[in-house]
């Protein structure tokens, strides 16, 4: 039969070891040789101002707009005992973005991560989510070597077989799936373990870091310029016929995407654009943003809670997107470009054409402000009138750290006062 313990002293266990609370603020004693978990994706704009001032006292990861899963792992390696190891499957985010800093800084200076699996595109979860998931094992202690593993298939086979190499003390050399790193040099900065685990050089990995890592550690301000467009008969008919084709395009490419359970750009892009340029007659850069535009709109759906019959309770099936003839057209920066005397030239399936800007002083002002970076755009139409809304974006300047805290009692006529009680 089977051996372990029996219901009385499985309740029993159970009922001492488990705790109900809030994992940041609770009291733990002792330290574990491991932990394991999911922490939570929460966004601090969802937290309560004084359950976030608790946390940013308790935790000094907390930077910038940190998710909520980053002092949970602070909190989950300060349980670790010598030795000990977490094991967390949540976003992989903080080792690439700039809210996550702090956390890489202190994982480098007192642990040593041991593994890494890139589960981004995979459904590592049951339900569809867009979460960037990775699986880290992260020990307390200094280390030499870590296990890197990319976007494995999700199958018992597969993940029985990575489990085993995971642990392997040697990896077969012909082993393509997983590697063995020995000399990252993790800090602050982000970390390129997708660059490393492609077998960059060195100077490579700079280079992915200032095309790839270092945009994504900083956030930006985006803006959208709208501006009325003047054209003539033969523009106007040129953009009206590539409206309808870009359309169609973004619509057969959403149906693929959501057959096949594709939210990724990049995987969907062998499978479509062939078949995208042939059938609608649309040009290279013209048939990726008709892509683009598809792929965002079926990771939305996928994303989205699901919805329920008020009336009856039953669920509301997600549907594919569509988009109309009318809908917009996504413009890059090679699809369109701007010109002298506020003129712009757009691509169309007939050639390019030239389209006056009509723009007020504001417009003007904001669209040629140097300090700001032009990038894509959307062409749209309105009762025959064509409007282009274009995209500018700026660095953000670093945060400013609170150095005290203003108290506000909504339940009283002075709605503010300083530490002295003065309103």
């Amino acid at each position: 039969g089977q051996k372990g313990f029996s219901a009385n002293d499985a309740r029993t266990l159970a009922d001492s070891w488990l705790i109900q609370g809030d994992f940041l603020l609770v009291e733990i004693n002792g330290c574990f040789d491991l932990v394991v978990g999911n922490p939570p994706y929460v966004r601090q704009e969802l937290i309560p101002d004084v359950l976030m001032a608790l946390y940013r006292a308790r935790y000094q990861t907390i930077y910038d707009r940190a998710d909520l899963y980053v002092p949970f792992l602070e909190r989950s390696l300060s349980l670790l005992a010598p030795g000990g190891q977490l094991g967390a499957i949540c976003a992989d985010r903080w080792m690439k973005n700039r809210y996550g800093g702090r956390l890489r800084a202190l994982v480098a200076e007192h642990f040593h991560l041991k593994v890494y699996v890139d589960m981004v595109d995979t459904p590592a979860f049951q339900s569809a989510v867009i979460a960037y998931p990775a699986i880290t094992v992260i020990a307390r202690g200094q280390g030499s070597a870590t296990r890197v593993a990319y976007r494995p298939e999700i199958s018992p086979d597969v993940l029985t077989q990575l489990a085993f190499l995971l642990t392997a003390e040697l990896l077969p050399p012909e082993l393509t799936a997983m590697h063995t790193l020995t000399d990252l040099a993790l800090g602050q900065e982000p970390w390129l373990l997708e660059a490393r685990f492609s077998g960059f050089s060195p100077m490579l990995a700079q280079a992915f870091y200032r095309w790839y890592a270092f945009p994504m550690s900083n956030t930006v301000s985006t803006r959208t310029i709208c501006c009325k467009l003047a054209l003539d008969s033969a523009s106007d008919t040129a953009l009206r016929a590539t409206q309808i084709a870009f359309n169609q395009a973004a619509t057969y490419c959403a149906s693929v995407a959501w057959e096949q359970k594709i939210t990724n750009k990049n995987k969907l892009h062998p499978i479509v654009y062939g078949a995208t340029r042939a059938n609608y007659g649309l040009g290279a850069q013209l048939a990726c943003c008709a892509r683009d535009k598809a792929a965002e709109s079926v990771r939305a759906v996928r994303a989205a809670p699901e919805k329920t019959d008020r009336k009856t309770g039953a669920r509301i099936p997600q549907t594919c997107p569509t988009f109309r003839d009318d809908s917009a057209i996504r413009y890059d920066v090679r699809t369109y470009r701007l010109m002298r005397l506020d003129q712009v030239s757009l691509y169309t399936m007939r050639g390019r054409v030239v389209g006056q800007m009509e723009l007020g002083d504001f417009q003007r002002r904001t669209l040629y402000d140097r300090s700001w970076k032009i990038g894509g755009a959307e062409l749209i139409r309105r009762e025959n009138v064509w409007y282009l809304h274009i995209t500018q974006t700026k660095a953000d300047p670093p945060p400013d750290e609170p150095t005290g805290f203003l108290g506000v009692d909504l339940g009283i006529v002075n709605l503010a006062t300083d530490s002295d009680g003065v309103t």
